[in-house]
């Protein structure tokens, strides 16, 4: 079985800047690692999701996620 990685998906606050904007959720494919909570220098804590296969990533602050779901996934998909 080959690695794809993680089919993640995620629910905005309705205080954070992404649901202002209209984005009250939003699906990441093939994230390869999950940092959470990771110290930074900001107050906030953030979440970065990242993806080896397609060499991007980012990086969003948990006060912002009402909620994520990582699944196993299935196949490589065309884009981030």
């Amino acid at each position: 079985m080959k690695n794809f990685g993680f089919k993640v998906k995620i629910k905005y606050t309705k205080n954070s800047g992404y649901y202002r904007i209209g984005i009250k959720t939003e699906t990441f494919r093939n994230v390869t690692e999950i940092h959470y909570c990771y110290p930074s220098s900001f107050k906030l804590k953030p979440i970065t999701f990242e993806s080896g296969i397609h060499k991007t990533g980012c990086t969003i602050f948990c006060n912002e996620i009402e909620e994520f779901e990582a699944v196993l996934e299935k196949e490589k998909a065309r884009h981030y």
